[in-house]
């Protein structure tokens, strides 16, 4: 009788839906921590920024570099400090002008985007690749006189 109960417990055991639920991460993730950090240190209202395609150390667009400038302006729309311009909308605004997103490697090309699109800063970022994720360095820009305002960098690990 005593082993009949035990194969009866777990015989249950394997039919019942035990599987842990999973734990929610709360944690800000690295983009959100940058677009924290920026709108802490900026308090002018109704600056008007955009976010440009994020590059590698060489000044070439990356390949993820779309998706991380996407992530970072949806993180500053979120944070509400700033007047965040939509990068797919104002791109055949810069295209129109001989210019896109991935611009902005030198000063003349950041001054023409700021005046292209009535912005008062810019934020251009760097990827840099390691085994376990990317570096991302981030800076917050005056497109007129190519200033670094702010600057933050981050850790972006792979799962």
């Amino acid at each position: 009788m005593k082993y009949f109960m035990i194969i009866i417990l777990f015989s249950c055991s394997m039919f019942t839906n035990t599987k842990p639920k999973p734990i929610e991460n709360n944690l800000p993730t690295p983009l959100e921590k940058i677009a924290e950090s920026f709108s802490k240190k900026m308090t002018i209202p109704n600056s008007r920024l955009i976010v440009l395609t994020f590059t590698n150390a060489d000044g070439k667009e990356h390949k993820l570099g779309n998706i991380f400038a996407e992530k970072l302006t949806t993180d500053l729309v979120r944070k509400g400090s700033f007047v965040v311009l939509d990068r797919l909308v104002y791109a055949k605004k810069l295209n129109e002008n001989q210019l896109d997103l991935a611009s902005g490697t030198d000063l003349s090309e950041l001054k023409r985007i700021g005046e292209v699109l009535g912005l008062n800063l810019v934020v251009t970022g760097i990827l840099t690749g390691y085994n376990s994720g990317f570096g991302i360095n981030c800076r917050l820009i005056d497109p007129k006189t190519g200033l670094i305002l702010s600057a933050e960098e981050a850790f972006y690990g792979s799962e």
